[in-house]
């Protein structure tokens, strides 16, 4: 995404966000009808994701705590865990990040082998951290031999 596009999409969100946080919270509670989940907390997943996109790492960090996935389908959670790690990784919480990253394997170990960038994070990680388990999780992942 270049810098303008970036500016144009941030000084949308703030307008478009209530009406698009309003639909889920009448609701009142996440559902996966259909394997379409839906609902407050998958709302608050795509503004952590789209915070990583734009660049804005302290908001993505500030979200990121608040991030509840029970409920959701297992490839849903895992993907919320990976966003949380890659957030705390850019902010430079390296054991933060590792012990997300360890939480998405955890949850969905196929989906994340098969996730480039979830390999691209780990050899990062393993490269930042002495950590045994990171280097343990890269392994398992497929990221480094």
């Amino acid at each position: 995404m270049s810098a303008a596009s970036s500016t144009r999409v941030r000084t949308r969100f703030p307008d478009t966000a209530p009406t698009v946080t309003d639909h889920p919270e009448r609701l009142g509670s996440d559902r996966n009808e259909l394997w379409n989940s839906f609902g407050p907390t998958n709302v608050e997943i795509h503004r952590l994701a789209l915070a990583l996109e734009l660049e804005d790492v302290q908001l993505a960090v500030d979200m990121a705590p608040h991030i509840r996935t029970t409920g959701l389908p297992v490839e849903r959670r895992a993907r919320a865990r990976l966003d949380v790690a890659r957030a705390y990784a850019e902010a430079g919480r390296i054991d933060d990040a590792v012990d997300e990253l360890k939480r998405a394997f955890r949850i969905a170990p196929e989906q994340l082998r098969a996730h480039e960038f979830a390999r691209e994070l780990a050899r990062q990680l393993h490269k930042l951290s002495r950590r045994r388990d990171v280097k343990d999780l890269a392994l398992n992942l497929g990221a480094i031999k």
